[in-house]
C-alpha cells in the first residue's frame, strides 16, 4: 500500500472517532436535560399530590411508603434551602434521577446516589452545617445537616456512614463522587 493510501485511511479513522467523541458528548447532554425535566414534572406532580388533598399512597418499599407517578414509585424529595435545590428520590434506579440504594429515613439509615446538573452544583456547594430537607410522600419533612463530606475517585462500596442519610452524587464527566453524610439536627 501507498504511504498516501495509508494516511487517507488513517485521516477518515480519526475523523469517524472524533464525530462519534462528539456524537456521545451530545447524547449525554441532551439525555441528562430530558432527566431534569422530568425530574421537575415530578416535584410539580410530588407537591401538588403531598401538599394538597393528601392522596392515597400506593403502597410500601421496606417501611418508607411510596407515591406512584407515571409508573415511577418516590420515597420523597431532597431539598437544600440555601441553594433553592430540590430533588424528587426515586426508589429505584432512572437516569440522572436520585433514587435510594437501600435503608430508610425512618431507620436513621438511607442511601441514596444521584448524578443531575443541578444536583451536582449543589452538591459541590454545600459545606459542614448546611441544612438539607428530606419530606416524605406523607408530607413529613426531616430537617438534617451536613455532617461529613468526602471526595471520591470511585465509589464507595461495602462502606458505612453511620448517618441518617448519606447522598453519593456522581460526576458524570470526570467519574468521581461527592459523598455528603447528613444527621438529623
Amino acid at each position: 500500500m501507498k504511504r498516501s493510501s495509508k494516511n487517507t485511511i488513517m485521516t477518515i479513522i480519526g475523523a469517524l472517532l472524533l464525530l462519534s467523541a462528539a456524537g456521545l458528548l451530545l447524547f449525554t447532554r441532551y439525555s441528562g436535560r430530558i432527566s431534569e425535566e422530568k425530574s421537575s414534572e415530578y416535584l410539580s406532580e410530588f407537591d401538588e399530590i403531598v401538599y394538597g388533598e393528601k392522596a392515597a399512597l400506593d403502597g410500601m418499599s421496606g417501611d418508607m411508603p411510596v407515591l406512584s407517578i407515571d409508573g415511577i414509585d418516590m420515597i420523597g424529595k431532597i431539598a437544600v434551602p440555601s441553594y433553592g435545590v430540590s430533588i424528587p428520590v426515586m426508589n429505584e434506579s432512572i437516569n440522572g434521577a436520585v433514587f435510594r440504594i437501600v435503608g430508610s429515613l425512618y431507620d436513621g439509615d438511607l442511601t441514596v446516589v444521584g448524578s443531575s446538573k443541578d444536583l451536582l452544583y449543589c452538591a459541590q456547594q454545600i459545606t459542614t452545617g448546611d441544612e438539607l430537607d428530606f419530606t416524605d410522600v406523607q408530607g413529613n419533612t426531616y430537617i438534617l445537616e451536613a455532617e461529613r463530606i468526602s471526595h471520591s475517585t470511585g465509589l464507595p462500596e461495602n462502606e458505612t456512614f453511620d448517618c441518617d442519610l448519606t447522598l453519593i452524587v456522581k460526576n458524570e464527566l470526570d467519574m468521581s463522587y461527592i459523598v455528603i453524610c447528613c444527621n438529623e439536627s
